[in-house]
């Protein structure tokens, strides 16, 4: 989704990401584009392997991009830039990373939590289930000697 009316946190414009050289040349992702604007939830999602991991890579420059660029508040930050402003965005992307760790921390446990409680009630559910199941049989078993005996006991008779 576009929005005309705020400014973009984050740009990313027909990023791509080459591994290797000549006939070793592997292209990663291309032509990947996406605005990210502040107070937005953003998700990427695709298949194991589509290139999720690399397109943040290449956003955070741990992998440099052949193609494309990176807007950071404005200011491009991909390809070669200086070191002060490297050193700039690897910090606000640290602080910001802090930042919604600490905010997220909370719902974090709570989602934890509410799995656990719900493995734990599958768990109970799971074993309720084979004690009946277990259960079920022991009375089948008995059932099945009750009937040997009265059998037993008929055949006894018949003698």
């Amino acid at each position: 989704m576009t929005d005309n009316t705020r400014e973009p946190l984050l740009q990313v414009k027909n990023l791509e990401v080459t591994f290797g050289k000549g006939k070793k040349k592997f292209v990663a992702v291309k032509n990947v584009n996406f605005d990210i604007y502040k107070g937005e939830t953003f998700g990427l999602v695709g298949e194991s392997g589509s290139g999720k991991t690399t397109i943040g890579r290449a956003i955070i420059r741990i992998n440099p991009i052949s193609d494309g660029e990176v807007i950071f508040k404005g200011q491009r930050i991909s390809g070669k830039i200086s070191r002060q402003l490297d050193k700039e965005v690897t910090q606000k992307i640290m602080d910001s990373q802090r930042q919604q760790i600490y905010e997220n921390k909370r719902a974090l446990n709570d989602m934890e939590l509410k799995v656990i409680l719900s493995e734990n009630q599958a768990l109970r559910e799971s074993l309720e289930q084979k004690k009946n199941e277990v259960m079920n049989i022991a009375l089948s078993i008995c059932e099945q000697k009750e009937y040997l005996s009265s059998l037993q006991a008929i055949a006894q008779q018949l003698k």
